[in-house]
This record gives structure tokens, sequence and C-alpha cells, in this order.
């Protein structure tokens, strides 16, 4: 396995936007945890003090044919992982007792701070555009995330500056957003969207681009042998877009990974990239000729 933390890069400017992202996704990720905690007690006082008589012995069938392990579980499922209704072999009227239960729950207890967060595909608000990106699902999600967002957005924020770069980071969360929503690679996944993984994808693009010559140092281990390596950008970036393809391929409704979302990610940051360059090459000739017109060769005496 690859984990690239750092590139052989050597740029100027203070990265101060990489910084506060990285920080948020912190900051976020704790009220998360808090939050979500509050939302399990908030769910274990339903259970022991609101659960209607009509749904107990439906709770109760269920757990006992090892379709859920407890109430409080159910209903977290509900919330947090999207379980659907559906998903539990119920007849026609335990399923209408479920539902208007479910109804009653959510009028009850509140949302958690992750379900505010993420972005729905099914209930899409501006907001979660933005929020999605800077919260996380555990602890590793986060800590993955933010070795890989370091590792290039640093050198994508001191090329770019940190206006364009801000401009970048939001472009991309509303494409990763709006590809995930309208469902534009034909995935058609209903699971909320977390976490920096698409604005990393983004940032990779932009890299192998721009940097196609540059490269990465890499923890690479396999089983416990671990061993720090350099690996050009231009074999690096593919091999990830390859797997993202080849997971996408095979099309898992288990699989809680959003390949979709790190494919539209890496091709945001190939489409900036290539504007970039563009943008510099007409900026060098535009400087090239200024420089060339006011050359003492070319003023008249």
């Amino acid at each position: 396995m690859f984990f690239p933390y750092r590139l052989d890069l050597r740029l100027t400017g203070a990265p101060v936007l990489t910084l506060i992202i990285g920080v948020l996704c912190f900051l976020v990720f704790s009220i998360q945890l808090y939050g979500n905690q509050q939302f399990v007690w908030d769910v274990l006082h339903f259970c022991q003090a609101e659960l209607s008589a009509e749904v107990k012995p439906v709770l109760s069938t269920l757990i006992l044919e090892g379709e859920i392990s407890s109430c409080s579980q159910f209903f977290f499922d509900l919330e947090m992982t999207k379980t659907h209704l559906d998903d539990y072999v119920v007849n026609t009227f335990q399923r209408d007792a479920l539902v208007s239960e479910v109804v009653r729950f959510r009028e009850i207890v509140p949302g958690s701070i992750t379900s505010e967060m993420w972005f729905d595909p099914k209930a899409p608000k501006l907001v979660n555009y933005f929020t999605s990106a800077i919260s996380h699902a555990d602890w590793q999600h986060l800590a993955f995330n933010l070795v890989f967002f370091f590792a290039f957005s640093l050198a994508v924020e001191q090329t770019l500056g940190s206006l364009l770069y801000l401009l970048f980071s939001a472009a991309t969360c509303v494409v990763v957003a709006l590809e995930y929503q309208y469902n534009l690679l034909g995935v058609g996944s209903t699971l909320p969207l977390l976490g920096l993984s698409g604005l990393i994808s983004a940032l990779m693009g932009f890299v192998l681009c721009v940097y196609p010559r540059s490269k990465a140092y890499v923890w690479c281990w396999l089983l416990v042998f671990v061993k720090t390596i350099r690996l050009p950008i231009f074999l690096l970036v593919p091999f990830y877009i390859a797997l993202d393809i080849y997971g996408l391929s095979l099309n898992d409704e288990f699989d809680n990974i959003s390949y979709e979302s790190h494919l539209s990610g890496f091709a945001t940051g190939i489409v900036c990239a290539f504007l970039f360059l563009v943008y510099r090459f007409a900026a060098k000739r535009l400087t090239a000729a200024k420089n060339l017109s006011t050359s003492p060769d070319n003023i008249s005496l």
C-alpha cells in the first residue's frame, strides 16, 4: 500500500488556507464526536421512554430473527447509515407501524451534528456542499485524509496563491457535490457524502498536470514491512485514478468509499490545472512582449 505524505517540491509562500482547512477538519470532528454521543443518548432515551406499544413487538421480532441487535441500533442505523425500512423483512402491518414510529422518532429526537454536516443527495443543501468536505466519519478517516491533504495542498496553495486556491477549493466542493447529487457517473449512491477526499483528488490531479516530474515521499508497507520511498507523481496519481475506476466498476453496494467523488475531483483538478497552465503561458508571453517593447534596442531616438 502507498501512503504519500510529502512532495519534493521547494516552493515559497505561506499556505494559510491549507492550515485553516486542516484545523477546521480537526475542530469539526471534535464537535461531531460530542454531538454523536449526545445523539446516542437521545436514541437510548427514546427507546426506553418514548417507544410506542405497537412497535415494541415488531422490534422484538426483528431482534429474534437477527435483523437488528436492539431498538437503539435500529434507529441509529436509520439515521446514521441511511438504512432503509425496505431492508428489513416485515409484513405490511409491521411496516406501517415502523413508518409511523420513525416519524415520531424524528419529531422527538434532534438529528446528529454529523447528519447536519454531511451532503445528502436525496435532500441537498447548498451549505452542505462545503460542510461535508470538512466532516469525517471517524478518526481513521480524518487522519488518512489529512495526511494526503497536507501532502498535496501545500504545493497547490503555494503555486496558486491563497485567493485562487480558495476559488479552486470551493469550485471542487461544488462540482463533487453536484456530480454526486445528479449521479453523472451512473452510480446512483444514496449514502451521504463526507470527507476531504474529493478535494484531495482535485489537488492530486492539479499536481499531476503542473508538476508531472516531481516526486512524492511515500510510506510503502506490506504486512509488517515499512519503508519510505520516492515515487514519481506521473506514476503515483494515475495509480490512484486506476484504483478508483476499478472500485467504481465493481459497483459494490456495501462499499462506502465514494469512488465517483474521487474521480470527479481528479477531473476538476486536471481542468483547473489546464486553465492555470494556459494562463501562466499567456502571462509569460505578455510579459516577454512588454519587455521586448521597452528594450533599448527598440526605442527610437
